[in-house]
C-alpha cells in the first residue's frame, strides 16, 4: 500500500508545485540559513526545527523550494500510513481491515501533505509512532518514550505538553494495575524525563543561547497574546512595516517573536476571566467545526469507543483504545485553551479511523453478514474524505499567480530587492519569496501614501507595490516614480523617494 501512496502522490504533486503559505515561507528559509551556514539566523524560538532539518538534504540537491517541501510531506506520509497500521496493529484490525483503512487514508494523508507546509503532519505522525509503541502488548521502553516525545516536540513545541500529560497518565495506568512499588513509577517517568532531555536538550541550550533565556518555544506565548483582550491581531496587519528579522529573511514573519502582543492573566481581572470563558466558548465551536469538518460521524465513533474503554476488548495493561481516545482528548483540550485551527487537530481523524475500524470489527455480525461489515467499514472511511478531498481539489494550482506576479516582477526588479505593499500582506508575502525579494510589511490601514515615506524610509524599503487603484493614483500625485509598465495585472510598483 506504501507504493501505491507514492505513486499517487507522485503523479498529482505537479499540481501542487506551487502552493505556498506564510509559514511554509519560514521553515524554507531557515532550512537555507542551515545550508548556508548562518547558524544565528536558522536558530529560531518560533518555528520548531525538524521540518527544515528534514528539507535540508532536499534543497542542498538543488530541487526548487516549494517542490522539495511538497517531496518532503509525501514522505512523512508514508510514515504516517505506517504508523498507523501499526497502531492498527495494536487494535487488533486484521489485515482485511487494514487494508480498507489505508486504502482511505492514501486521499487523506494527501489532502494533509499537499495542501499547506505545515509541521502538523510530522508531529502527527511522530505522535503516532509513540502511541504504536506505549499502546503495544509488551511493556513500554521508557527510553523509546522519551525518546518519541522530544522528537515530537522537535517536530512542533506544542506537542511537548502532549507529551507528557499523556506519558504521565499511561505509566501511571500501568503502574496502577501492575502491582509495583511507586518508586518504580519514579524511575520509569525519571528514565522517560532524561531520555527527552538527551534529545531536546541540546536545542533548548541553543534557544537560551541566542534569545538569553530559557525557553522552549515562544509560539505558545505568542498565540495566546494574540487572542487577549486588547489585541487587535497579527501585528504585520495592522501595526505597519517591520523589517526582517535579519539580512536573510524573506519577512519579519520569519521571527515573529519580537511581534508579540502583550502578555495578559485570566485572572487578573473580571474582564480578562470573562474574556478567557468567551476564548474558550469560541474555541469549542471552532473545535466542533473541525471535528465535523474531518468526518459528521466523529462523535458516533468517540462514544462507542469510550463505551468499549476498560472492557473486554480493550485488553490490560496496554489499553490501546483507552489510550488512543485519551490522546486525541489530550490534543483538543491542550489547544482548547489558545487557539485553535482545522490542521492542528490534524491527529484526531488519523486516531479516529482505526479506532472506528476496531469498533466495527468487534460488533456481533453474525446475522447481518460480512458484506454488509464490509459495507459499514467502507461508509465510515469515507465519511472521513468528504471535506479534505474537496480541499485538496480545491487547491489545485493554489499558489500560481503569486508566482506567475514575481516572474513578471522579476522583468525589471532584481532579486534581493526591497518592497513593501500597501495592502495584501499574505500575496505580497507569497510574491516576495518566488521572487526573492525581501518584504518590509504593508502600511497601517487608514494611512495615507505622504504618512509612509517617513516609515518606509525608518524601515529601508525601496520600493511600494500597490494593490489599490485608488492609492495608486493618489501616489501618482505625490510624484513618486511608477516602475512598471503594467506587466503585472492589478499591480503597481513605485519607488520610495528618498
Amino acid at each position: 500500500m506504501i507504493g501505491a501512496y507514492l505513486a499517487v502522490g507522485t503523479i498529482v504533486l505537479p499540481l501542487f508545485r506551487f502552493q505556498i503559505n506564510a509559514d511554509g515561507i519560514s521553515y524554507i528559509s531557515i532550512a537555507r540559513h542551515y545550508l548556508s551556514g548562518h547558524w544565528n539566523a536558522a536558530i529560531n524560538a518560533y518555528w520548531s526545527p525538524l521540518l527544515s532539518w528534514l528539507l535540508i538534504p532536499l534543497l542542498w540537491r538543488h530541487i526548487p523550494a516549494l517542490i522539495a517541501a511538497k517531496i518532503e510531506s509525501l514522505i512523512i506520509g508514508a510514515f504516517t500510513l505506517l504508523g498507523v497500521r501499526q497502531l492498527g496493529r495494536n487494535l487488533n484490525l486484521t489485515d482485511q481491515t487494514q487494508t480498507v483503512l489505508s486504502l482511505f487514508l492514501i486521499p487523506l494523508i494527501l489532502s494533509f501533505a499537499f495542501t499547506g507546509i505545515t509541521p502538523d503532519l510530522l508531529a502527527a505522525t511522530v505522535a503516532l509512532y509513540y502511541l504504536s509503541h506505549v499502546t503495544r502488548p509488551a511493556r513500554p521502553s521508557p527510553v523509546a518514550c522519551g525518546l518519541l516525545g522530544a522528537t515530537a516536540y522537535l517536530a512542533k513545541a506544542l506537542f511537548m505538553w502532549f507529551f507528557v500529560a499523556h506519558v504521565t497518565i499511561a505509566m501511571s495506568l500501568r503502574w496502577r494495575r501492575s502491582g509495583s512499588s511507586f518508586r518504580e513509577l519514579i524511575r520509569e517517568l525519571a528514565i522517560v524525563s532524561a531520555s527527552f532531555a538527551v534529545i531536546a536538550g541540546p536545542w533548548v541550550g541553543c534557544l537560551a543561547w541566542k534569545y538569553q533565556r530559557i525557553t522552549t518555544g515562544t509560539a505558545g506565548a505568542y498565540n495566546y497574546a494574540l487572542i487577549g483582550p486588547q489585541s487587535p491581531g497579527h501585528a504585520m496587519y495592522t501595526d505597519g512595516f517591520f523589517p526582517p528579522p535579519n539580512a536573510y529573511a524573506t519577512s519579519v514573519w520569519e521571527d515573529p517573536t519580537s511581534l508579540a502582543r502583550p502578555n495578559w492573566n485570566p485572572f487578573s481581572t473580571r474582564a480578562a476571566f470573562r474574556h478567557q470563558v468567551r476564548v474558550l466558548a469560541e474555541n469549542a465551536r471552532v473545535t466542533l467545526q473541525a471535528l465535523d469538518w474531518y468526518s459528521p460521524i466523529w462523535l458516533g465513533i468517540a462514544v462507542v469507543c469510550l463505551f468499549l474503554c476498560g472492557s473486554d476488548v480493550d485488553p490490560e495493561p496496554n489499553r490501546p483504545i483507552l489510550l488512543t481516545l485519551l490522546a486525541a482528548a489530550i490534543l483538543v483540550a491542550g489547544y482548547e485553551l489558545v487557539l485553535v485551527q482545522y490542521r492542528y487537530l490534524m491527529l484526531v481523524p488519523l486516531l479516529l479511523l482505526p479506532l472506528g475500524a476496531s469498533a466495527l470489527q468487534m460488533l456481533d455480525w453474525t446475522r447481518l453478514g460480512d458484506f454488509r461489515r464490509a459495507l459499514a467499514l467502507f461508509v465510515m472511511c469515507a465519511t472521513f474524505l468528504i471535506h479534505p478531498v474537496r480541499e485538496l481539489i480545491w487547491r489545485i494550482h493554489d499558489g500560481r499567480s503569486a508566482f506567475e506576479t514575481a516572474h513578471k516582477l522579476r522583468g525589471f526588479l532584481p532579486a534581493e530587492s526591497r518592497i513593501a505593499s500597501d495592502a495584501q500582506w499574505d500575496q505580497t508575502l507569497f510574491i516576495a519569496f518566488d521572487a526573492e525579494y525581501h518584504y518590509y510589511g504593508q502600511m497601517k490601514p487608514g494611512d495615507s501614501p505622504a504618512d509612509i515615506i517617513p516609515a518606509l524610509e525608518h524601515v529601508g524599503a525601496d520600493y511600494l507595490l500597490v494593490w489599490s487603484d485608488q492609492n495608486a493614483a493618489q501616489i501618482s500625485r505625490e510624484n513618486w516614480i511608477r516602475i512598471d509598465q503594467g506587466e503585472a495585472s492589478g499591480l503597481a510598483v513605485f519607488r520610495v523617494p528618498h
